[in-house]
C-alpha cells in the first residue's frame, strides 16, 4: 500500500498542473528570491564581518566544515543549512555500515555529513562530473578527515552518452549546472553512463539511502538505476526535483513520472519537504 504523508491536495500541487500554473504566475518565485535575498544579505554582513576561511553545518547530531574561499561559495554553505531540515529527515532513515549513493555531489555537502552518518562501517559513492566541484568536493573530504567515500567522475543518466555541462555564471560555486549535447560558453565534457551499468560493472553494494540533485535530469539517473533500487529490500531516495528546468524541457510531468516510477520498484511512502525535494522510503 503506497503511503502519502500530508495532503492530496499537497500531492497534486508537486505531481500536476497546479505547480506550472504557479510559477507563470510568478508570485512563488518571488517570494522564494525575497527570501533569499534577505538572507543573503545577511550571509554577507557575516562574511564581511569575520572573513571567514571555512563555514560549518550541522545536521542533528554529525557536523562538518567546509572550504569558503570567497563571499558566494560561504553563502551557498550557509544557504545549505536552511535545508538541514530536509538533510536531518534524509539521514534520520540511514543506519551505521549502510551503503549510500550521491548523485550529484558537488562540493560534498551531503556527502560528508552522510559518511558522518553512516560511520566507518557504511559507504558513499558520490558522483560528479564537474571537474571544479569535484576538486572541492575532495578537498572537504580531506578537510573533515573522511576515508569512507568513493568519488565517480561520471554522470548518471538513463543511457551511456557525451554530454556537455554548462557552468552557470561561469563558475562552480553556484552548484547549478545545465546539461546540454550542444552548448555554447564554458562547458565540461563529462561521460554519462547509467548507474545500473556502473554498479554492475564495479560490483558497488546495493544502496539504502540516495540522494539526486541533478539540475532537472532527475527521471533519467532514476531510469538508469532501477533496476538496482528494484532489488533493495530497505532503502531512502531523497529527490531535488527542478521543476522550471523540467518545465523547460518540456517534461512537466516528470514528477508524476517519478513518483509512479519509484512504486514501480517497491517504494511505498512518499512525502514532499520544502518546496522541492521528494522523500520516497522502502522498506
Amino acid at each position: 500500500m503506497v503511503e502519502r504523508s500530508g495532503s492530496d491536495f499537497l500531492d497534486a500541487v508537486y505531481t500536476g498542473p497546479i505547480r506550472s500554473w504557479i510559477r507563470r504566475i510568478g508570485i512563488f518565485h518571488a517570494a522564494l528570491r525575497a527570501y533569499g535575498n534577505f538572507f543573503r544579505l545577511l550571509y554577507w554582513l557575516d562574511y564581511r564581518l569575520r572573513r571567514p576561511k571555512t563555514a560549518a553545518l550541522e545536521a542533528g547530531p554529525h557536523s562538518a566544515i567546509f572550504i569558503a574561499e570567497s563571499f558566494p561559495e560561504f553563502a551557498r554553505i550557509r544557504t545549505s543549512g536552511s535545508e538541514r531540515r530536509i538533510v536531518k529527515k534524509f539521514l534520520r532513515h540511514l543506519r551505521p555500515g549502510d551503503a549510500v549513493y550521491d548523485v550529484g555531489a558537488s562540493i560534498g555537502i551531503y556527502t560528508v555529513l552522510t559518511a558522518r552518518a553512516i560511520s566507518d562501517k557504511g559507504a558513499v559513492v558520490a558522483f560528479e562530473p564537474e571537474p571544479q566541484s569535484r576538486e572541492r568536493l575532495l578537498q572537504n573530504l580531506a578537510l573533515n578527515e573522511v576515508n569512507n567515500v568513493k568519488v565517480f567522475d561520471k554522470g548518471l543518466g538513463d543511457k551511456p552518452i557525451a554530454a556537455r555541462l554548462t557552468l552557470t555564471g561561469g563558475s562552480f560555486v553556484s552548484g547549478a549546472h545545465g546539461m546540454f549535447y550542444d552548448a555554447p560558453g564554458e562547458f565540461a565534457d563529462i561521460e554519462i553512463i547509467p548507474g545500473d551499468a556502473l554498479v554492475s560493472e564495479m560490483r558497488l553494494p546495493l544502496p539504502c539511502g540516495v540522494k539526486i540533485d541533478v539540475e532537472g535530469f532527475e527521471y533519467e539517473v532514476l531510469m538508469g538505476l532501477r533496476e538496482t533500487l528494484e532489488k533493495t529490500s530497505r532503502c531512502t531516495v531523497l529527490i531535488e526535483v527542478h521543476f522550471s528546468v523540467l518545465e523547460n524541457r518540456g517534461m512537466s510531468d516528470a514528477p508524476r513520472k517519478i513518483r509512479t516510477l519509484l512504486e514501480g520498484v517497491g517504494f511505498t511512502k512518499f512525502e514532499w519537504l520544502g518546496y522541492s525535494h521528494l522523500l520516497a522510503i522502502k522498506n
